[in-house]
């Protein structure tokens, strides 16, 4: 299931080499965007995932190519 908007995700994996997030960043969804086929590198649609992270970042996530946990109140995975 995908995150929606004010969930607390933390980061396991991205595929972006030029970003200063690290794995165990957390942050808050800010929303979701379903990108086309065309604007995917995959060429298929994939759900983009925006982040407010907690270091000042903002760079979303894709779905299909980085990796993330969603965390619960007690800021366990599930």
């Amino acid at each position: 299931m995908p995150p929606k908007k004010g969930d607390r995700i933390r980061l396991d994996h991205t595929s972006d080499r030029y970003t200063n997030l690290t794995e165990g960043d957390k942050g808050t969804v800010t929303g979701t965007t379903r990108l086309s086929a065309e604007l995917s590198p995959k060429n298929r649609p994939e759900l983009q995932i925006h982040v407010d992270w907690d270091n000042g970042s903002n760079l979303s996530l894709v779905d299909s190519q980085d990796k993330y946990s969603i965390l619960t109140e007690d800021n366990t995975t599930h």
